[in-house]
């Protein structure tokens, strides 16, 4: 089952799926995963004297990277199971 898309090479189709799937990964989707790694306490947060919440990004990122991979290995073995059941 070939993927619909509108770019042309190899690379330009790797570079745009890459580019759409990170985006996933910011913004309000980033804030709740960060917000559930604190409440189960696989990340520390602290508050500043203002009350902003400080969290160490480099111990946030590798868990946002490791979403990520799963999410992307997912979706690419669900991809190829249907190509094999369509195969059948």
């Amino acid at each position: 089952m070939p993927f619909d898309h509108m770019y042309g090479s190899r690379e330009g189709i790797g570079l745009a799926l890459h580019n759409d799937f990170r985006k996933i990964f910011t913004g309000d989707f980033a804030k709740k995963l960060v917000t559930f790694l604190v409440r189960w306490g696989f990340v520390k947060a602290e508050k500043d004297e203002k009350g902003a919440v400080l969290i160490d990004t480099s111990v946030v990122l590798p868990y946002i990277n490791a979403v990520a991979q799963a999410s992307m290995k997912a979706i690419i073995e669900q991809r190829d199971e249907e190509e094999t059941s369509d195969d059948a």
